[in-house]
């Protein structure tokens, strides 16, 4: 007997001419005969595997601009800024009416909720007092 044959499966007992496939032997050892492979899993190596793993996931780390970086980025920026200025203010000029008068409505709906959970408060009191 050598030193791997406690991880061998051992098939029952099969009619002569009908061997056994090696998808049931994996059956079996997935049901908790036996492992299937002749060579021991070493558990440090199924630790490195799940820590490399894990590992692999994680997200790149943000870029860091060193002093000269950044005022390239903020020169570039306000060269940018500079020509978008006036796209930006048109934006907003047209805009406007339409933003003032959502945010004058939604105002308006806000009070007319409040007035009417006050009126209710009110009705439901009179009607207990009576």
């Amino acid at each position: 007997m050598d030193k791997y044959s406690k991880f061998a499966i051992n098939p029952p007992h099969r009619p002569a001419g009908n061997p056994p496939s090696h998808l049931a032997n994996l059956i079996r050892a997935i049901r908790g005969k036996r492992w299937p492979l002749k060579v021991p899993i070493n558990d440090y190596l199924l630790l490195t595997f799940f820590v490399f793993t894990i590992s692999a996931c994680t997200p790149d780390p943000p870029p860091t601009l060193n002093y000269k970086d950044r005022q390239i980025v903020d020169s570039l920026f306000r060269l940018q800024v500079d020509s978008l200025k006036p796209l930006f203010d048109s934006l907003c000029d047209v805009r406007f009416d339409s933003a003032v008068q959502r945010a004058v409505d939604s105002i308006i709906d806000e009070r007319q909720s409040e007035k009417d959970k006050y009126l209710e408060r009110l009705r439901r009191e009179m009607n207990r007092g009576e």
